[in-house]
């Protein structure tokens, strides 16, 4: 199956999901009302805004400077929310306000509505770069790729630091092969970008370094989030990132030492956990290895059956081999063996699960 048709199955997938989370939307509450009321999910793509330059420079070298950043979410309440913050700034910025509107409409079943907007927009406001980035997240919808990047490429002409459609830009480079273009344009928007400011080069920095992983330039990518976290210690997904570059290369020491500072912090994910055991194992702490390998399953378990959840399936599998292999190096194979039968049965039952799920559900 060729890279294109890859990609269609991909998107169809996902329109699938944007009408289905519309579809949600519609019969879901907004934030603020008292009956069924939810709580907002968990922001998805969030990227900070960065605020204006006050000086007298020309609007490009402003916008290379400060690089224009959205938040790319696809419930009404949290665009309604972001409008409402946008409104009040000192200077709201009347595109974001605009963007954020749009994409309202879009995930109501009012695209053409939408259409209509941004065209009159256009006429008015023909350098707005938000205007081509809304037209190619339209063009996704509708596979059609060529206009999809053509409007990507619009939006960086009226704007080379907008870092969404990069991003976006970007990821269809490396998603329909052209992995050297992604490359050519992550480097480019580097330049475009000020060192002063940090929320455009971490996310550009991150990207780049996804794209360098793929390429196999591990030393590459290993610089690009030093780099991230030179602004940004605390990145979680660049540490991530970084500990499984040391992990393929087998540099235990650094991804216990970046693990172990990482969950210093109070909400750190409990998969440096997993990190710091496989670590400790490597590094013949089996002592250590196994006090946090148990932490860290019996975390597993409080949130749910990994038997019944594959979003905990996968780290649960790779948790219960290491103890598993923690047990044998002890000289307990009993329970080694107990605990590699115990995986299976899991396995067996994630299968079924998630194989055979709507024949279950009927």
């Amino acid at each position: 199956m060729n890279s294109k048709v890859l990609r269609h199955l991909a998107l169809t997938i996902k329109l699938a999901l944007c009408i289905f989370i519309s579809f949600w939307q519609i019969n879901t509450p907004a934030q603020g009302q008292t009956k069924g009321s939810a709580k907002p999910e968990k922001v998805v793509d969030r990227k900070p805004l960065d605020k204006p330059e006050k000086t007298g420079k020309t609007a490009k070298e402003t916008s290379l400077r400060y690089p224009l950043i959205i938040i790319t979410h696809k419930k009404t309440n949290l665009l309604l929310e972001e409008i409402q913050k946008e409104k009040r700034r000192e200077k709201p910025r009347q595109q974001v306000i605009f963007y954020y509107s749009q994409r309202i409409l879009m995930f109501n079943h009012r695209i053409e509505e939408a259409k209509k907007n941004i065209a009159a927009k256009l006429i008015t406001n023909p350098n707005w770069p938000l205007l081509y980035l809304l037209q190619a997240e339209i063009a996704e919808l509708e596979f059609r790729e060529e206009d999809q990047v053509r409007y990507l490429k619009k939006a960086l002409e009226a704007d080379p630091a907008c870092v969404s459609a990069v991003d976006s830009l970007s990821r269809y480079y490396s998603e329909s092969g052209h992995t050297q273009e992604a490359l050519a344009l992550l480097k480019s928007t580097l330049n475009n970008i000020s060192p002063e400011r940090s929320a455009g080069r971490i996310e550009t920095l991150k990207n780049l370094a996804k794209v360098q992983l793929y390429l196999k330039d591990a030393a590459g990518a290993e610089a690009s989030l030093k780099e991230v976290l030179k602004m940004s210690p605390d990145d979680e997904l660049a540490v991530l990132r970084l500990i499984r570059i040391y992990e393929m290369q087998g540099r235990w020491k650094e991804v216990y030492a970046l693990a172990n500072e990482h969950l210093k912090l109070s909400k750190a994910d409990d998969l440096f956990i997993l990190y710091r055991a496989k670590a400790s194992f490597n590094l013949g702490d089996l002592k250590k290895a196994e006090l946090d390998v148990n932490s860290f399953l019996n975390r597993i378990m409080e949130k749910g059956d990994p038997a019944f959840d594959v979003s905990l399936s996968f780290d649960y599998e790779d948790a219960t081999k290491l103890r598993a292999k923690i047990y044998e190096q002890t000289g307990r194979q009993g329970l080694a063996k107990a605990e590699r039968e115990h995986l299976k049965s899991s396995q067996k039952q994630t299968y079924k699960r998630v194989m055979f799920r709507q024949k279950e559900e009927k």
